[in-house]
């Protein structure tokens, strides 16, 4: 069979336009990372959003509806009046890994700037001893590059042996979730 110079042409384009659109998806992969030491847990997540930068700092002030960014957040609320840019935002968090459930509370304060999000968390109206996140949200070529980045030490006990790695786990499946909710270009 002989294919003739301009149907190997197109093939040719269709071919590298395949393979480019495979790299470009790849390099724009979620990153998510997971690390714990002594019951601290370290939580990085970096991505390249469709959507553009005030639409994801909509998404992430909505405190009424935060459910939206992470299902496992049942309820959520601004408790202060708005003071501006800074807010008190209380969470109640719907927690299972395997068979073991918990309603956690976490409220914390939250600092709104052009392009970032902060949060505290306050240890004596939450489930968490420490921790503190923030959302920085870059204009990207296409859309927004986002970064999260959280410290929590949860004031509760996990299930011995194995509480640690299931709770890294659940986490890291809880943030590929949050990316592919606020527009990850490479989700499936």
């Amino acid at each position: 069979m002989r294919i003739d110079h301009m149907t190997q042409q197109t093939l040719k384009t269709l071919i590298a336009g395949y393979l480019g659109i495979i790299l470009l998806s790849t390099a724009q992969a979620a990153t998510v990372q997971v690390d714990s030491e002594e019951g601290t847990f370290y939580l990085n997540l970096r991505f390249q959003s469709e959507l553009l930068p005030d639409a994801l700092i909509t998404l992430l002030t909505d405190y009424e509806n935060l459910n939206q960014v992470n299902p496992a957040i049942t309820k959520s609320e601004v408790i202060t009046p708005n003071n501006g840019n800074k807010k008190i935002v209380w969470k109640q968090i719907k927690g299972c890994i395997t068979f073991f459930c918990r309603e956690l509370e976490h409220t914390e304060y939250v600092t709104e700037s052009e392009n970032k999000i902060t949060m505290m968390t306050i240890p004596e109206k939450s489930d968490f001893e420490m921790g503190h996140s923030s959302w920085m949200i870059m204009p990207g070529a296409t859309g927004s590059r986002v970064k999260f980045s959280s410290v929590l030490k949860p004031s509760f006990s996990l299930p011995p042996l194995i509480g640690n790695w299931l709770m890294k786990q659940k986490l890291r499946d809880e943030l590929h979730q949050t990316a592919r909710l606020l527009g990850d270009i490479d989700a499936e």
